[in-house]
C-alpha cells in the first residue's frame, strides 16, 4: 500500500494547493505519462512549469490528480491522508471534493482528520447525497455530529424532505454497529438505563434514575451510569445524562426490542410530570386502540396549537388517530392533521395523510382547504 499524505496548515490557508503538493510529492515522477494540458497545469500549480504561463485550470488540476491516483492505484492500493483539514486551502479543497465523487472502484481510500470543534472544510454530505432537501441535510449534518461514516451511511435510507421530522433516523447496519459495539460489554443494570435515557425526552438524571428503579424493581444509584461514562458513551453530572454523540442515542433505540421500549415508556410516564410530556411516553407504552388516551392527546394537541408549536399539535394527533379504535375518529384526527400540514405548506406530508385518512389527494384543492368539512 502506498500512504499519500497532507496536513493543512494555518499559516498556509491562503496558499493555493499548498496542501495537495505535500500529497502527491511522491507521485510527480508520473508526471510526464498525463496529457498535456493536464501535466501543464499541474505543474504551474506547484509552480514548476513555465514563468509566462497563466494561472492553473482548478478543474484540470483535479483531473490530473485523479488521472495520478487512479493510475498508480493498479499497482498499489493508495491511502490518502488528511490531517487539520479544517486549514486546508481554498484550491486544495476543490481538488479534494473534486477525487471523492469519483472514487469507486479504485482502490483509494481517502481519510479526513480535524480538529474538534471544526466541521469538514468540503461537503462530505453534499458529495454523497447532493439532492437533498435543506430540512434533511441540516438533520443529517445535526446527527452526524462530525462523523464521516455517518455522513455517508445516513442518506441510504431516507431522502424525502419530511423524513426530516421523524423522530428516529434509521440507520444503516453498518452504522448500527459502529454505535452499539460498545453496549454489549456494559452491565445490565447500566444497559437498562441508557435504553431509559435514550427514549426519554428530556435529560434528566433525576428521571433515568427513577425510572430504572421502576423497571429493575431496586434502588438505583448515578454509580450504575458510571460504565457508560468510562465507555464515553454518555456525559454525565449531577443534573444530566446527554449522549457523547446523538447516533448512539439512535443505536440503543434500534437495538432494543419493542417489548423494552414499551416498557420503558411506561416508566417515564410513571416518573415525569409534566401533564404533556406523560401523555407522549403514555401513547408510546400502549399497544391497541385506546380512545380514553387518544381523547387526552386531543386536548394536548390544542394547547400544542395554541402556543404557536403546530408541528407537535400535528404529531399528536397522528398519535390519537392511530390510538382511535373507529374507522370515523381515525378519519376525522388524521384529517386536522392534514389541515395542519396545509397552513404550514407541507405538501408531502399533508399527501400522506389524507391517505391515512382514506381521502383521494387529487380531490383536495390546493387553496382553501377544508379537511374536517371534505
Amino acid at each position: 500500500m502506498v500512504v499519500l499524505g497532507m496536513t493543512g496548515v494555518l499559516a498556509e490557508v491562503n496558499l493555493a494547493f499548498a496542501g495537495l503538493q505535500q500529497a502527491l510529492r511522491p507521485l510527480m515522477k508520473l508526471a510526464k505519462a498525463l496529457p498535456p494540458r493536464q501535466q501543464s497545469a499541474l505543474l504551474n500549480a506547484f509552480g514548476l512549469g513555465e514563468e509566462a504561463a497563466e494561472p492553473p485550470d482548478v478543474w484540470l488540476v483535479a483531473l490530473a490528480t485523479l488521472t495520478l491516483l487512479t493510475e498508480s492505484a493498479t499497482h498499489k492500493p493508495i491511502l490518502l491522508v488528511v490531517d487539520d483539514a479544517q486549514w486546508l486551502d481554498e484550491a486544495t479543497r476543490d481538488v479534494l471534493s473534486f477525487v471523492s465523487r469519483r472514487l469507486s472502484a479504485d482502490s483509494i481510500v481517502l481519510l479526513l482528520a480535524l480538529r474538534e470543534g471544526f466541521s469538514l472544510p468540503f461537503g462530505l454530505l453534499d458529495i454523497r447525497a447532493p439532492d437533498l432537501s435543506g430540512k434533511l441535510r441540516d438533520r443529517f449534518l445535526k446527527e452526524a455530529a462530525g462523523n464521516p461514516l455517518a455522513l455517508v451511511e445516513l442518506p441510504h435510507n431516507l431522502r424525502t424532505e419530511d423524513d426530516g421530522e421523524a423522530p428516529w433516523l434509521p440507520l444503516t447496519e453498518r452504522l448500527e454497529r459502529t454505535f452499539s459495539s460498545r453496549l454489549s460489554g456494559l452491565p445490565g443494570a447500566t444497559q437498562m438505563l441508557l435504553n431509559v435515557a435514550a427514549e426519554n425526552d428530556g435529560t434528566s438524571l433525576h428521571e433515568i434514575l427513577r425510572a430504572g428503579e421502576v423497571l429493575l424493581a431496586q434502588n438505583i444509584g448515578v454509580d450504575a451510569l458510571a460504565p457508560a461514562a468510562s465507555a464515553q458513551l454518555i456525559d454525565l453530572d449531577a443534573m444530566q445524562v446527554r449522549f457523547r454523540h446523538p447516533l448512539v442515542r439512535s443505536a440503543i433505540h434500534r437495538t432494543a426490542d419493542v417489548a423494552t421500549r414499551q416498557k420503558v415508556h411506561s416508566a417515564l410516564a410513571a416518573v415525569i410530570e409534566d401533564q404533556d410530556r406523560r401523555l407522549w411516553h403514555r401513547a408510546a407504552a400502549t399497544v391497541g386502540p385506546d380512545d380514553d388516551l387518544a381523547a387526552e392527546l386531543d386536548l394536548m394537541a390544542s394547547r400544542a396549537q395554541s402556543r404557536g408549536a403546530n408541528t407537535m399539535a400535528m404529531e399528536v394527533l397522528q398519535i390519537a388517530a392511530k390510538l382511535s379504535s373507529t374507522a370515523k375518529a381515525r378519519r376525522e384526527r388524521f384529517l386536522q392533521a392534514a389541515e395542519i400540514a396545509t397552513d404550514l405548506g407541507r405538501p408531502g406530508l399533508l399527501e400522506h395523510l389524507l391517505r391515512e385518512a382514506e381521502v383521494e389527494p387529487s380531490c383536495q384543492a390546493t387553496s382553501g382547504f377544508n379537511p374536517v368539512a371534505t
